[in-house]
C-alpha cells in the first residue's frame, strides 16, 4: 500500500501543470499615443495565475490601435493599454485635453465618462464625454491630460477652456 502512495504521489508531482496561455506583449517601449504595427509586437506564454483578464491576444484585434498610456518593453498589452478611438461616430473628434490638475488621472480609466469644467472659470464646457486614454499622472515628460471623444459642436466651447488661462479642465467622473 504504501508503494502504492508513493507512485500515485510521484505522478502527481510529475505531471504537468496547465499549458501556459500566449498573449502579446511589446517588443520595445512604446510611448502613449503610439499606433501599434506587426514589429511593435512579441508573444509570451503565461500561467493562469499571472494571466490579467484583460489580456490581448489575437494580433489582428491589436494592429492599428492606439496606445492608451506608456507600455515598456515585454508587457503583456491589455484592452486597457489600448485607446478606444473606434468608439468615435462620425459626429465626435478625439482631442488631447490638459487637466488643472492629475490626481483625478490616478483613478480614470479608458471607457470612463466624464464632465470637462474650466479650470478658471469654473464652468462645464463638455458633458458626458467618453475617455479615450489617459496620460500617465507621475511621467516627467510630456503633460498631464485626458485623450476624450467630443462632439464636434462641443469644441467652441471646450478650445478656449484648454488655452486661455493654461489652468487646463478639470474631469468630473460621471457615474456609468
Amino acid at each position: 500500500m504504501l508503494a502504492a502512495v508513493a507512485v500515485w504521489i510521484a505522478l502527481g508531482v510529475l505531471r504537468p501543470g496547465p499549458a501556459p496561455h500566449a498573449v502579446l506583449t511589446t517588443a520595445r517601449d512604446l510611448p502613449a499615443g503610439h499606433v501599434l504595427a506587426a514589429a511593435d509586437l512579441a508573444t509570451a506564454h503565461v500561467e493562469d495565475q499571472l494571466l490579467p483578464a484583460e489580456a490581448a491576444r489575437d494580433p489582428a484585434a491589436v494592429v492599428g490601435r492606439r496606445l492608451a498610456r506608456p507600455v515598456s518593453t515585454r508587457e503583456i498589452l491589455t484592452t486597457r493599454s489600448l485607446t478606444a478611438t473606434h468608439a468615435l461616430d462620425a459626429t465626435e473628434r478625439a482631442v488631447h485635453v490638459p487637466v488643472a490638475d492629475p490626481g483625478p488621472l490616478l483613478v480614470l480609466r479608458p471607457g470612463d465618462r466624464v464632465d470637462l469644467v474650466d479650470g478658471g472659470k469654473g464652468t462645464v464646457v463638455a458633458r458626458n464625454v467618453l475617455v479615450l486614454g489617459v496620460d500617465d499622472p507621475g511621467a516627467e515628460k510630456g503633460g498631464h491630460g485626458l485623450l476624450v471623444a467630443v462632439r464636434e459642436s462641443g469644441l467652441g466651447a471646450l478650445v478656449p477652456a484648454m488655452s486661455a488661462n493654461g489652468a487646463g479642465v478639470t474631469p468630473a467622473l460621471r457615474k456609468q
